[in-house]
């Protein structure tokens, strides 16, 4: 408690305690402890980089990273990338990924990866891939793929869609 005048100004060495003696600010290890309200959490930041080398080079304004190594490495205007990995390296302008691995290395502008590794090597502009492995190696731009199968599903071909599987079923 410092009571004194003038006002201190300046840095102030050492940790801070509540009245209960609830550590709050540890200045030995310069961290935050305890339970922090999320509800008014705010920043003057113009991205959002939550996680280890989350946004870490080149996140551009507007972009969310959320996750280890999300969104890491020259993150577009606008994207978002959620999950372990996802949006690494090279993620577009306006791109989604969501999911471990997700549109993690050169995701195109506009492309949507939702699931574990859907897009997650050269995903072109406008793509959509959903479900696990979906697109998961050089998906063409403008197609789409869905996945349930659970190995990865490929969409080489611009303008497209593939889907697996499908019912083999008569008069579908």
């Amino acid at each position: 408690t410092h009571t004194a005048s003038p006002a201190i100004t300046g840095d102030i060495t050492g940790s801070v305690f509540g009245d209960d003696s609830t550590l709050l600010v540890d200045g030995v290890n310069n961290k935050v402890v305890g339970d922090i309200d999320t509800a008014s959490l705010r920043t003057s930041e113009t991205t959002i980089a939550l996680g280890n080398s989350a946004g870490e080079t080149t996140q551009a304004t507007k972009a969310i990273a959320v996750g280890n190594l999300a969104g890491q490495t020259d993150q577009g205007h606008s994207a978002v990338a959620i999950g372990g990995d996802a949006g690494s390296n090279t993620q577009g302008a306006g791109a989604v990924a969501v999911g471990v691995d997700a549109g993690n290395a050169t995701q195109g502008e506009g492309a949507v990866a939702v699931g574990s590794a859907a897009g997650k090597t050269s995903q072109g502009a406008s793509a959509v891939a959903i479900g696990g492995g979906a697109g998961e190696t050089s998906q063409a731009a403008n197609s789409i793929v869905i996945n349930a199968t659970g190995v990865a599903v490929e969409n080489t071909t611009a303008s497209s869609l593939r889907i697996k599987p499908i019912r083999n079923a008569t008069m579908t």
